[in-house]
């Protein structure tokens, strides 16, 4: 425990490797069909980490670079040469462009994964038919917590805590992105990082789908959720999305 460590993997294992790629100090050398991780110290932690990788031949690295595989007591080969490269570099997160509404959009290299918990849904996806039903209902305290986007196609987003009790998909939202109830990203990403990697403007929410596709709603789509907004944008005299958008105008 606590030494240099090095791992060998088949090419296969790249995935789960990138898992690793928010621990300190790890790099990876990218040769041919396989794969080589090494790092500076193998505490309880990582040694359970590195335990999980597919198919992995794990060593310690003596101090001359020689290594000793894992269950011996005789070194066996060297630490390549290299190049070698940090794992974040090497593991670096892609996402793509949204395209235009009502468009098939590209999926990012990372999917959704089922969670058994999610946070609290502040966003919900319904039809514009329940929505106006709820609206025209509902107290105005109720409705004076909320704010929609509404989109051609029928749909609609509604924003805010508590979310009316109506039929629809809920997401909750986290540094502007919005995903589904029951799905979240890998442990090692978080909701600032695709944010980061997104091309949308300030304030605006990406709307995820489990799939992995997503579609940017900006911010001056949402409007307040008054019964007059929602009477109009249902007689398509006025709404708070243009005609051609998803839910609040995906670019």
């Amino acid at each position: 425990m606590n030494h240099p460590w090095a791992v060998h993997l088949a090419a296969s294992a790249a995935p789960a490797a990138a898992e690793l790629r928010m621990e300190a100090g790890i790099e990876v050398l990218d040769a041919d069909d396989t794969l080589w991780l090494r790092g500076k110290l193998c505490d309880e932690r990582m040694d359970l980490l590195l335990r999980r990788l597919p198919g992995a031949a794990r060593y310690e690295v003596l101090a001359d670079g020689q290594l000793l595989p894992e269950g011996r007591r005789l070194p066996g080969g060297r630490v390549p040469e290299g190049p070698w490269v940090a794992i974040k570099s090497w593991a670096a997160v892609e996402l793509p462009v949204a395209t235009l509404a009502a468009r098939c959009t590209q999926r990012i290299a990372i999917r959704l994964e089922p969670v058994s918990a999610s946070d609290e849904p502040d966003l919900l996806v319904c039809s514009l038919a329940d929505w106006s039903d709820y609206a025209t209902r509902a107290p105005q305290v109720r409705l004076e917590r909320l704010t929609f986007a509404a989109s051609a196609d029928g749909r609609v987003l509604v924003r805010g805590v508590p979310l009316p009790p109506i039929p629809g998909m809920r997401y909750y939202e986290r540094a502007g992105v919005a995903v589904p109830c029951g799905w979240g990203w890998p442990s090692w990403l978080t909701a600032e990082l695709v944010r980061a990697a997104l091309p949308v403007d300030t304030g605006a929410v990406a709307l995820f789908s489990p799939d992995g596709t997503w579609e940017e709603i900006p911010a001056d789509q949402f409007v307040r959720a008054a019964r007059s907004a929602v009477r109009l944008t249902v007689q398509g005299t006025v709404g708070p999305g243009p005609s051609t958008s998803s839910p609040g105008g995906a670019k």
